[in-house]
């Protein structure tokens, strides 16, 4: 148990910290948006839900999805200040463009969703303001998920 504790202790850095938050809160941001798609697959079969599925969607991604993005943000600054590369690093050029990118997209899916949730409260499933709502929310949705899971691999492949 004391070499246990005494080789954990060696190994736990401020910065292997940091990095183990920083894949944690990846894991959750494009978990978290990966997710959206098997919750609106399911309203398909049961539509009495999807203002409930709609709310849920729209509670993960302001109260989980959202701040693992931001974080994310805080967390690869600290690692790219505190580690062996900079920020002129293809890669890290690269992720931190497409990072901004997924995070303005992310952003604007929250209030296109809330846009898409009175639509259909107002105007129902079927109507032309509830697709093209529904339309916009999936656009914003499908890229910063698939932006993510670039940043993703360029964080872990470090091309160039």
């Amino acid at each position: 148990m004391i070499a246990a504790t005494a080789v954990l202790s060696a190994a736990v850095t401020f910065d292997s910290t940091v990095k183990f938050v920083h894949v944690v809160l990846a894991i959750v941001a494009v978990g978290s948006n990966l997710s959206y798609g098997i919750w609106l697959a399911g309203t398909g079969q049961a539509p009495e839900h999807d203002a409930r599925v709609l709310r849920g969607i729209k509670r993960l991604h302001d109260h989980v999805a959202i701040p693992a993005y931001v974080l994310l943000g805080v967390t690869g600054v600290i690692l790219v200040v505190r580690g062996p590369w900079d920020f002129l690093t293809p890669w890290i050029t690269a992720s931190t463009t497409l990072y901004l990118v997924t995070l303005v997209a992310a952003m604007a899916y929250s209030p296109a969703l809330r846009d898409q949730l009175v639509a259909l409260e107002e105007h129902g499933r079927r109507s032309p303001t509830y697709r093209s709502a529904a339309r916009f929310t999936a656009v914003a949705a499908g890229l910063s998920g698939v932006l993510a899971l670039v940043v993703t691999f360029l964080m872990v492949t470090k091309p160039g």
